[in-house]
């Protein structure tokens, strides 16, 4: 079945390609890139309205959205959960629910219990343990793993639930920090007996974003001036000198743009980047300009042909041999053996979706 992370990644292969503009005194001439494929995507988190329920009722699971999900119960015999995410309560004792697409899975622990026992009081007190599962956006501030506890016995208050704090987990940089709990890390005001069931969580940090603004600039001739940009969204006391850039130049219309090139993903940043308009006065200029066979936004999947066109602006009259080359970090670039017309065409997998894609000039 096609995951949506091939779509993500057939959609991110669609964009709109552009003009690298350089001085016609240069040695060689290289289109702008294509790339990186943006493969990051939540953690998946399941959730349940309850943590008990009753034998004979039904709740409904949620999950992340963008995930293609196996539903399963284990004991099958205390619940049982459909394709959709729907468990039944069938006989009373603790089941986990697990959700997974591959190596991502995550699962929650219900509590099925009889009417009659719903409404009275057990011989001991059982009480559930869900760690907490947070996504929080990168602020610069420490956050501390909590938890949520629930029970079916008469009398319960969640507040008088301790846990030793030792236990619990601070994360502060970016990342997913996975939180254990042990049944041995809880105690309950005024039952030393109270036995505890207890399902794991996570802190997921995720990335604040920045924008990196082109600044506008001015070419007299063939001399390319320095190119500068404006970086706003950085918390304060980080310096903006630790979010690393380059810059290229491509062309729409009649217009050039100062294109800022980066990493996506620095630090605890994640980046965005807005072009600047360059003026060129009196310069002459050759430019490579590639063009998709497919269409912007549409969806491709694993086995599609993906056509890219070098159309060459500038080099009538000129000797000139074209290389196609790929990367995967923008930095150490690949050539394609024999790829070396005005058209290279591939086939789109879990290797080849993870490129970004470039054509050199030599003359």
């Amino acid at each position: 079945m096609k995951t949506t992370m091939k779509k993500l990644s057939a959609m991110l292969l669609a964009m709109i390609l552009v003009l690298q503009i350089m001085p016609v005194a240069a040695e060689q001439i290289y289109s702008s890139t294509q790339g990186p494929i943006d493969n990051y995507r939540d953690k998946l988190q399941v959730t349940s309205p309850s943590s008990v329920i009753l034998v004979g009722t039904s709740i409904d699971m949620s999950a992340t959205a963008g995930y293609i999900l196996k539903w399963e119960s284990k004991p099958a015999d205390v619940a049982e959960v459909d394709a959709y995410g729907r468990v039944t309560a069938i006989a009373p004792g603790i089941v986990r629910i697990t959700a997974s697409e591959g190596a991502y899975k995550d699962s929650v622990v219900l509590q099925v219990v009889e009417k009659e026992q719903s409404e009275g009081e057990g011989e001991k007190m059982t009480i559930v343990i869900s760690a907490n599962k947070d996504k929080i956006t990168y602020d610069g501030k420490e956050h501390v793993s909590g938890f949520t506890a629930s029970s079916n016995a008469e009398g319960f208050n969640p507040e008088n639930v301790k846990i030793n704090e030792e236990k619990l987990v601070v994360a502060k940089d970016c990342g997913v920090y996975t939180v254990k709990y042990d049944a041995s890390d809880f105690s309950y005001e005024g039952e030393p007996d109270a036995e505890f069931i207890v399902s794991d969580g996570w802190i997921q940090i995720k990335p604040a974003p920045v924008t990196i603004k082109a600044n506008d600039a001015v070419q007299k001739g063939d001399e390319k001036p320095e190119f500068t940009a404006t970086v706003t969204g950085l918390l304060e006391g980080d310096d903006p000198g630790m979010i690393q850039y380059t810059f290229d130049l491509y062309t729409a219309g009649n217009t050039t743009y100062i294109n800022p090139v980066c990493e996506q993903i620095q630090g605890n940043y994640r980046i965005t980047t807005e072009p600047g308009v360059l003026v060129i006065e009196n310069g002459a200029y050759r430019a490579i300009k590639l063009i998709s066979n497919w269409p912007e936004g549409e969806p491709a999947y694993e086995g599609d042909m993906i056509t890219m066109t070098a159309e060459l602006i500038g080099f009538e009259g000129t000797n000139y041999t074209l290389q196609w080359q790929h990367s995967t970090d923008k930095k150490e670039w690949v050539d394609e053996p024999g790829a070396n017309g005005t058209t290279f065409t591939y086939e789109l997998n879990e290797t080849t979706c993870q490129y970004s894609w470039r054509v050199v000039a030599k003359y």
